[in-house]
């Protein structure tokens, strides 16, 4: 069942990414359209912006399925549910440093932006800028119930969420956009579509998968223990967030909303490339901590990582030669 749910969850990654590239190529350009350049390039600038407090996750989301892996191999549920419920205390923390700091953002908008943008994009930016974080805070809770999916190896259900949502956001916001609703219309969109989402992940681990929490006798040396292990994996998020972020700032603070339009439709066909590259990869991320916790067979890892390796180089070679020559 297990080999399945990897296999079905591999091809619905692909599915999602299909649909997401599709949905991207037609619907990109009538958006842009209804939009304009200018609110488009201000729309990704304040995305651009408000996803380095995504850096607040400190690497956690990423070391849940670690820790979960060592206590169910030592069929210890208690721990599990120890563990459920100091993820659950930390994401939350994080949720609401994070409103915090994005109400900071809000009321210093203009020292963050310069004077790259006018009165009135100043003011759609503001209404962006408070949707955005109120969608970035629910992810952080969002990620505790996701990753314990994950650790359950349920990727069917899983993917069917994220194609669902692939091809609901198109259908949903072109009619808003329509209306005249604007950029705005667009992230109120993202956020419902996130919010059922999370709903949706609560619903399936406590009625499906039995999911417990335990908030008492939480040991202080096992947050000691986890920091150590996100430590390394919060330095790598920077350096991606610096990496993939600061560009669409620097082009928005001193060159204006229209220049950021232009380069996000360019950094776009990049951001699909790079998500096909871990839809694999991604699905055999229980698998690689199951092996640390139960015999941490450097050869096993090794075979499985050269074996993904090699479909992920065809798939991508497939996808780059493609495109240099069509």
């Amino acid at each position: 069942m297990l080999i399945n749910q990897r296999k079905l969850g591999v091809i619905l990654s692909y599915l999602s990414q299909m649909i997401k590239i599709l949905s991207g190529l037609i619907y990109t350009p009538v958006m842009l359209r209804l939009l304009g350049q200018s609110e488009y390039g201000l729309y990704q600038l304040v995305y651009s912006v408000v996803s380095y407090l995504s850096l607040l996750s400190l690497g956690f989301g990423s070391s849940y399925i670690r820790f979960y892996s060592r206590a169910n191999e030592e069929k210890n549920k208690e721990e599990i549910e120890k563990l459920n419920g100091m993820f659950l205390l930390i994401f939350f923390a994080i949720s609401f440093i994070c409103i915090f700091c994005g109400i900071i953002m809000i009321n210093n908008i203009k020292a963050i932006f310069g004077t790259g943008l006018s009165d009135s994009e100043y003011k759609i930016a503001k209404i962006l800028m408070m949707l955005m974080i109120f969608n970035l805070a629910l992810t952080f809770p969002n990620s505790v119930f996701n990753s314990y999916i994950s650790a359950h190896e349920e990727f069917v259900f899983q993917k069917m969420l994220t194609v669902l949502q692939n091809i609901m956001n198109p259908f949903i916001t072109l009619p808003l956009l329509i209306l005249g609703y604007g950029s705005i219309g667009m992230v109120l969109v993202t956020t419902f579509l996130t919010m059922a989402a999370f709903i949706a992940n609560i619903v399936y681990c406590l009625k499906k998968l039995n999911m417990k929490f335990r908030f008492r006798n939480m040991q202080l040396s096992k947050f000691k223990e986890l920091w150590s292990f996100t430590f390394f994996i919060f330095l790598n998020q920077i350096i991606d967030q610096i990496n993939w972020s600061v560009d669409k700032f620097l082009l928005g603070r001193f060159s204006g909303t229209t220049a950021v339009a232009i380069y996000g439709v360019g950094s776009q066909i990049n951001g699909y490339y790079l998500e096909l590259s871990t839809s694999v990869s991604n699905v055999f991320i229980p698998k690689v901590n199951k092996i640390v916790a139960s015999s941490n067979d450097n050869r096993q890892i090794t075979e499985l990582f050269i074996k993904v390796g090699r479909i992920q180089f065809m798939i991508l070679s497939l996808v780059l030669s493609g495109f240099l020559f069509f």
